[in-house]
C-alpha cells in the first residue's frame, strides 16, 4: 500500500499524450477552418506548439517570413483580422484590425526546438499580451477596436491569393487552442503541457491527433473541423521524436521535453538493465537542472523546468514499474 500511495503521489498531473503534430512546408499548404471563430468582440486568447526550422532548413531563407500560424487576412484586404505568426527574424508576431495593433517580440524562434505561443486579448483590463513559452514577451497598453469577424481563419496561412510572397508557415504547428477568454499567465502555464478538453471558453481546440487523412479535428465538440490542402499523410509527423537507441551499445538519449515523455510512455523500449539505470541517471541529471532552475532569475530556464516537473510525474511512474517497485 505505501508503494502505491508513494507512485500514486509521483503521478499527479497528467501531461499531453504522445501524439502527432502536422508539419508545413512554408510552399503552399495550409489548413482551412469550416466556421468563423468570433474572437472579434470579446477578450480571448489564442495558443499553439511550434517548432520553426534553423536557417537553410525547410524552405527557410534568411530574411523570410517564417509564416503565419493562424490567420484570416482576406483577398480583398478586409480589415476584420486577427492573425499569429512568427515573423522575419523569427520573433513572434500578434496582428489585430489591420495593423491597428502589430505587436512584435524581439526573440528568434528558428531554433528548430518546440515554443508554446499564447496571444491574449484582454478586454477587462485593457491590454493585450504575447508569452513565449509562459514568459511575457510584450505587452500592448490597449487591446484595439472590436471588430467583426466574417472571414474564416487557417492555420499555416490566412486568405491572401496573390501570386507570390504569401507568408506559408515553415515547420510544424500542435496543440492550437481558441478560447473567447483571456487567459491568465497562472492559467497558461498550468495547462501548457495538458490536455485542455472540456475546458471553459474554448472555442476551437486543435489537438493534431488525428495522424492521418485530409481532416484535422476540432476537438471541442464545436465543430470547426479544418480540411488539410496541398498536403497527404507524409505532413503528420511525430510530435516526440526519440533519436536512435537500444540500450546497449547506443542507449537512449534524452535531449529534450518530447524526448523526455517519449521515454516515459515507451518504456517497453528499456531492453536491459545498463539502458534502464542509464535513462534513471539521465533523469536524475535532469532534476539536477530543476534545482537549479527554481533558484535563478532566468524566467525562461524557470518555464522550461515548469514544464519538466509535469512530464517527470509519469516518467517516474514507469522507472519505478521497471525497476519492480
Amino acid at each position: 500500500m505505501k508503494k502505491l500511495l508513494f507512485i500514486l503521489f509521483l503521478i499527479g498531473l497528467t501531461p499531453l499524450v504522445a501524439n502527432s503534430a502536422l508539419e508545413f512546408n512554408g510552399i503552399d499548404n495550409y489548413v482551412q477552418l469550416s466556421q468563423l471563430l468570433n474572437i472579434g468582440n470579446t477578450s480571448s486568447t489564442i495558443e499553439a506548439w511550434v517548432k520553426a526550422p534553423i536557417i537553410g532548413n525547410g524552405n527557410l531563407v534568411e530574411g523570410e517570413r517564417v509564416g503565419i500560424i493562424l490567420g484570416n487576412w482576406g483577398a480583398s484586404g478586409d480589415p476584420n483580422n486577427v492573425a499569429l505568426e512568427l515573423y522575419s527574424s523569427g520573433q513572434v508576431r500578434y496582428y489585430w484590425n489591420n495593423g491597428e495593433v502589430d505587436l512584435r517580440g524581439t526573440t528568434d524562434l528558428r531554433d528548430g526546438s518546440w515554443h508554446h505561443l499564447a496571444a491574449v486579448r484582454d478586454i477587462l483590463n485593457n491590454k493585450m499580451i504575447v508569452y513565449i513559452d509562459g514568459i511575457v514577451e510584450i505587452e500592448n497598453p490597449g487591446c484595439g477596436t472590436d471588430i467583426n469577424i466574417i472571414n474564416t481563419h487557417r492555420i499555416g496561412i490566412d486568405n491572401r491569393t496573390w501570386a507570390t510572397g504569401i507568408p506559408y508557415f515553415h515547420g510544424e504547428i500542435d496543440e492550437v487552442r481558441v478560447w473567447n477568454i483571456a487567459r491568465t499567465q497562472t492559467e497558461i502555464r498550468e495547462s501548457i503541457c495538458e490536455d485542455v478538453t472540456g475546458s471553459t471558453g474554448l472555442l476551437s481546440y486543435y489537438k493534431m491527433s488525428d495522424d492521418s487523412g485530409t481532416s484535422l479535428t476540432d476537438n471541442t465538440g464545436n465543430g470547426n473541423t479544418g480540411t488539410l490542402t496541398n498536403m497527404d499523410n507524409s505532413d503528420w509527423v511525430n510530435d516526440n521524436l526519440i533519436p536512435d537507441g537500444d540500450g546497449s551499445t547506443t542507449p537512449y538519449q534524452i535531449n529534450g521535453l518530447n524526448q523526455l515523455y517519449w521515454l516515459s510512455q515507451n518504456s517497453a523500449y528499456w531492453t536491459n538493465l545498463r539502458e534502464r539505470y542509464f535513462v534513471i541517471l539521465q533523469f536524475i541529471l535532469v532534476h539536477f537542472y530543476l534545482y537549479f532552475a527554481r533558484f535563478t532569475a532566468n524566467q525562461r530556464d524557470f518555464c522550461h523546468s515548469f514544464q519538466l516537473l509535469k512530464l517527470r510525474n509519469v516518467f517516474i511512474h514507469h522507472i519505478l514499474v521497471k525497476i519492480g517497485f
